[in-house]
């Protein structure tokens, strides 16, 4: 069985950065973990955590070690055990045109840069699968280490020439801003480098 999920950066806009996938019932959260640093095109640099809301104290699912946070081992939680359930808070969600976010897990990436996303479960089937695989999305993911979301405005006000390249150089120079395009999203071959895990 499979999962349809769609993933999307809870505070970045202009373009908003999202990836909608089908993604195997029967994989671990750090399985999951490695699919979304993929699909979103991440460079898995560092820590994570997926939990209920940025407030939770309930659960926190994660690499060890975590030596901060009472955590649950993410290569022992099956991705249904958990993500079963929002796909029936989502339904009653959309009913509802009700817009709260207990219908989505947040999934948080550099600890330091705190990057914040949030997963919500649209669909299921039966369809055996044995990679995930990404069937819409848009939005380029921001260079790893850009300053988290004041860096990445930043950057893009650097990028629209409404700031000069004197006052940031070595702070772009470091995360290699030159060329980058906010817009760019290749599903091809992000859905090519998802078809080698296994």
């Amino acid at each position: 069985m499979r999962l349809k999920i769609r993933i999307e950066f809870a505070s970045v806009d202009h373009p908003k950065v999202w990836r909608e996938m089908w993604i195997p019932m029967e994989i671990n959260f750090d399985t999951l973990h490695t699919i979304l640093q993929i699909g979103m095109g991440w460079k898995d640099e560092h820590l994570y955590s997926f939990q209920e809301s940025l407030e939770s104290r309930y659960f926190h699912i994660m690499r060890p070690p975590y030596e901060e946070l009472p955590a649950i081992d993410s290569t022992k939680v099956v991705v249904k055990d958990i993500l079963w359930g929002y796909f029936g808070s989502f339904q009653m969600a959309e009913g509802m045109r009700n817009n709260n976010t207990i219908d989505r897990l947040h999934y948080i990436y550099d600890f330091g840069d705190h990057w914040e996303h949030e997963i919500s479960v649209t669909d299921f089937d039966s369809t055996p699968v044995s990679h995930a695989e990404i069937i819409d999305g848009g939005g380029a993911c921001p260079p790893e280490d850009c300053g988290g979301v004041p860096g990445y405005k930043r950057l893009k006000d650097y990028l629209n020439g409404k700031m000069n390249k004197k006052e940031y150089y070595d702070w772009f120079t470091a995360v290699d801003a030159e060329g980058f395009d906010v817009h760019r999203f290749d599903m091809v071959e992000h859905n090519r480098i998802l078809r080698t895990l296994r």
